[in-house]
Parts: structure tokens; C-alpha cells; sequence
């Protein structure tokens, strides 16, 4: 999950700021969309007629959706001017395939590790304080009386000689259940008071709802320990997610450590599976790695969880470094352990292999290096400011909602 999020949270900002610099440079080119084409742009995309004129962001957003489809997306106009493939760059780019290389790898994630570090009482502390988005039902005594006077007289009486004594003497005058409060209806109001309290507490006041004035005693809140497992760990998850960077700093020197400990087992000849191990780290077998390879996949023909993309120089290892000899590059939230096991050239090549699949995977590979490139030079173009923070709070609020 913490991949996943961080891969969502990188993609995020990527695709943000694409869409910004490729409407900055439509702008300069005096690209823009008639009234008709912006008009059509937010009705395709929001799923309903405009009744009004649309706000000012809508009108951007429609903008920079015009510059995309026309500069940038496989019928614009930069593909289409440098995205054609020639027989000759189709050879060259498969005379790649004809060489392979197969290696062991090793993705030490720090959050991993630091999750084993985290202990129950912390992650208690952390429900406690945040225990309205965990906690759906909370069990409940109920006292409930039609007649506002009544249910005040029965409140202070509780208040001063307790729950169970108010029972004996009102017994004939209310109408007492156990229920369980949840955020559906006609439970919500009693719920939002009982998640501010304890077992054993009694509602702060008489609460109407459901046409009936409701004095309740929890009975049961859940406390972390009675949290399923698969509860605990999404609070795991979120506490180090929301920590990370403090949670990062407390572990380093052990992580580095623990790095640096594992890397001279490894020259004494300790394998990078039993290094996976003792790691806690998943170990892969990757098999097929060619110099333009863009995925690495195992044994079992699954991707391995690596963005090439951030890691470039793996490529660099598998195919220069010495066989056998283990590398390790550390980032800035997890350490791979790369160890090249062959090189070897295809004795099936042939150029008769080529097919349409190999086609399509090329001109993938040449509008990526296109689209880089491209974006790289608008980077230097134009300035800009990531509010980093700002996307993050509303990736938690839209999970959270």
C-alpha cells in the first residue's frame, strides 16, 4: 500500500505539472480553444450540460486539456511531427533484444523496517487521538422518554445518584434498550457525542432524535487492542505515513547500519536471498533484462515494484558491473541491492521476429524519450512552485472520503 500511495502521490504532482507547462507553452504559441471547443471540454468531462458560465478554474482546466490533446497526446502535433518510426531506427532499437541480462535484486523499503519499530503503545496513542475515522460502532445502554422535562429531571438525577439507581426509579416512565450507535441514520447525533467518551461514561446531555430524547451510558468502545488486524494495520500505515519524515531521521543511523551490515556479509559470501531475509526485504530473480528494458519482471513472469524511471543506473549496473559482485544504491526511502549474474547474447535472434507487439513497445519507448525530453526543456522554460504539502492533504481527504 505505501508504494502504491507513494506511486500515486509521484504521478500526481507529474501529471500536474505536465499539464501546466504544456498550457504555459500553448499559451505562447497562441494556442487556445474557442468558446465552443472549452465548452465541450467541461461538459465531456463533468458529465452534465453547463446550466452557467464556468468558474475561472474550470475554463483553465479545459485549457490545459485543449493544449495536451494538441501538443501532446499521440495525435498532436509533437508526435505526430517526430513520433514517426523509419525501418532503419526499428532495427537499431532491436539489435537491443539480441543481448540479455539476468540479475538478483533486493528492495529494502526504511517504512518496513521502521513499522516493526513502531509499538502498540504508540499506535494507541495515535487511535486515541484520532478515533472518530476507526471506530464505526460503539454499543450502548439507552434511556429514551418522549418528554424534553422528564429526560432533563432523569440527567440530573443520574448525575447525582447514577445510571443503574435512575432505572429503578424512572423504570415505569422510559422505555430502556442497548443499542449500537453508528453513523446511520437516527443514530448519528448520539454517535458523534458517544465517540468523545469512555466506557462507563454517560451522555453529556439528553439528546432528541429519532422524536425521542435519548440518555445513554457506553457500554463499549473499542480500544486498540480489540481493533482487527487489518485495522491496526491501516493505522500502522497511516501513523507512518503522516511520520515519515520525523520517523526517517529517528532510524537512520540504524538503517544505515543495518545496510552497511548487510553489504559486508554479502562480500563474505552470504547470498542475496538470506540478505532478503534477514532484511525483511523482498528478494527477486529477474530474468530478461534487456538495455532498453523499462519493466523488470521475475521468475514468475510478475513486474518487480521498481520505477526505472528514478532508477536508471540499474540498468547500468546489470550490464557494466562485475557478475557475482553485489551493488547497492541507497534512495532516499528504501536501499536496492543489485548483483548481475550473466550476460548473454539471444542465439534465437532474428529480425524476423519482429511483429506489431514490437512495433507498438517501440513507439512507446521513442514518445516517452520524446515527452521527456520535451518536458525537460519546458522545466527550464518556465518556473514554477510544487505545494507538495497542499496535494497530499487532498489525496488523504479523498481516501478518507
Amino acid at each position: 500500500q505505501t508504494v502504491f500511495d507513494e506511486f500515486l502521490m509521484e504521478h500526481t504532482i507529474e501529471s500536474l505539472l505536465n499539464n501546466g507547462l504544456i498550457y504555459s507553452f500553448g499559451r505562447d504559441l497562441g494556442l487556445r480553444p474557442s468558446k465552443e471547443m472549452v465548452r465541450n471540454i467541461i461538459e465531456i468531462r463533468i458529465r452534465s450540460l453547463l446550466t452557467k458560465a464556468p468558474e475561472k478554474g474550470l475554463v483553465e482546466y479545459a485549457g490545459m486539456e485543449y493544449a495536451n490533446f494538441a501538443l501532446a497526446s499521440e495525435n498532436g502535433d509533437i508526435m505526430n511531427a517526430l513520433g514517426n518510426i523509419t525501418s532503419s531506427e526499428l532495427f537499431s532499437y532491436y539489435d537491443l533484444f539480441s543481448y540479455y541480462a539476468e540479475a538478483e535484486l533486493i528492495i529494502f523499503e526504511y517504512t518496513n523496517y521502521i513499522s516493526k519499530k513502531i509499538s502498540s503503545q504508540e499506535l494507541s496513542e495515535y487511535y486515541n487521538q484520532n478515533i472518530t475515522k476507526y471506530v464505526t460502532e460503539i454499543k450502548t445502554e439507552d434511556i429514551a422518554v418522549s418528554n424534553k422535562d422528564i429526560a432533563s429531571e432523569i440527567h440530573e438525577y443520574i448525575k447525582a445518584n447514577g445510571f443503574d439507581n435512575a432505572l429503578k426509579v424512572y423504570r415505569n416512565k422510559v422505555r430502556f434498550s442497548e443499542v449500537t450507535l453508528s453513523k446511520k441514520s437516527g443514530f448519528v447525533k448520539r454517535f458523534e457525542l458517544a465517540i468523545k467518551l469512555k466506557s462507563g461514561d454517560i451522555s453529556p446531555k439528553p439528546q432528541f432524535e429519532n422524536g425521542e430524547y435519548h440518555i445513554f451510558r457506553v457500554k463499549d468502545v473499542p480500544n486498540f487492542s480489540q481493533l482487527s488486524e487489518s485495522t491496526k494495520g491501516e493505522i500502522l500505515h497511516t501513523y507512518i505515513t503522516e511520520n515519515q519524515v520525523s520517523l526517517l531521521s529517528k532510524y537512520k543511523s540504524e538503517i544505515e547500519e543495518l545496510i552497511s551490515n548487510s553489504e559486508k556479509a554479502i562480500i563474505t559470501g552470504k547470498s542475496l536471498k538470506d540478505t532478503a531475509v534477514s532484511l525483511n526485504s523482498q528478494y527477486y530473480k529477474a530474468n530478461k533484462i534487456i538495455p532498453v528494458s523499462r519493466k523488470l519482471y521475475d521468475e514468475k513472469n510478475k513486474i518487480i515494484p521498481l520505477n526505472m524511471e528514478e532508477n536508471p543506473e540499474i540498468i547500468d549496473i546489470v550490464f557494466s558491473g562485475e557478475l557475482s559482485k553485489a551493488t547497492t544504491r541507497k534512495k532516499e526511502n528504501y536501499a536496492i541491492f543489485i548483483k548481475p549474474l550473466l550476460r548473454k547474447t539471444d542465439a534465437k535472434f532474428s529480425y524476423t521476429n519482429i511483429n506489431s507487439d514490437i512495433m507498438k513497445e517501440y513507439l512507446n519507448f521513442k514518445a516517452t524519450a520524446i515527452s521527456k525530453d520535451w518536458m525537460d526543456f519546458l522545466q527550464k522554460r518556465y518556473t514554477y512552485t510544487l505545494y507538495t504539502n497542499e496535494i497530499k492533504k487532498v489525496l488523504k481527504s479523498n481516501k478518507e472520503n
